[in-house]
């Protein structure tokens, strides 16, 4: 089976309020992407560059033909709304929720928690917010 495990990864300052960044880097970090968001979806905070980064990532996974991907994460709700163990109250969620379902349909989609002190996707989305620290 072809398989990628994808590090994911949202970041918010208070220093920058109108942004959120996201980013998510490969294990062997030969594959790295990051951005930032701006709108409504900023009010929350770093979820929303969590949930980015997740999209982004299981994206990437489908386009260079992989059959599995791993998310790597740092924030619970990552995999809980994915896996409707958490209701998804904000449209943001109950999209993401909704988007990873459809997903999961063309690639296995596999969830797996890190300390945020592992995670080595926090300085790409950190790189887009200005900020020095993670979240």
């Amino acid at each position: 089976m072809n398989s990628i495990k994808l590090y994911t990864d949202g970041s918010y300052t208070t220093k920058n309020p109108t942004v959120s960044g996201w980013g998510f880097i490969s294990e062997d970090k030969n594959v790295k992407r990051a951005g930032s968001l701006t709108g409504e979806i900023v009010s929350m905070r770093q979820i929303g560059g969590e949930l980015k980064a997740v999209m982004e990532a299981v994206k990437y996974a489908i386009n260079n033909d992989y059959d599995e991907v791993t998310i790597c994460y740092d924030y619970i709700g990552i995999e809980k709304w994915a896996r409707n163990q958490w209701k998804a109250n904000k449209r943001w969620t109950q999209a993401y929720r909704n988007w990873i379902m459809s997903q999961s349909r063309k690639i296995k989609i596999n969830f797996l928690k890190v300390s945020g002190s592992k995670n080595i996707a926090d300085e790409a989305a950190r790189q887009h917010t200005g900020a020095k620290r993670c979240h």
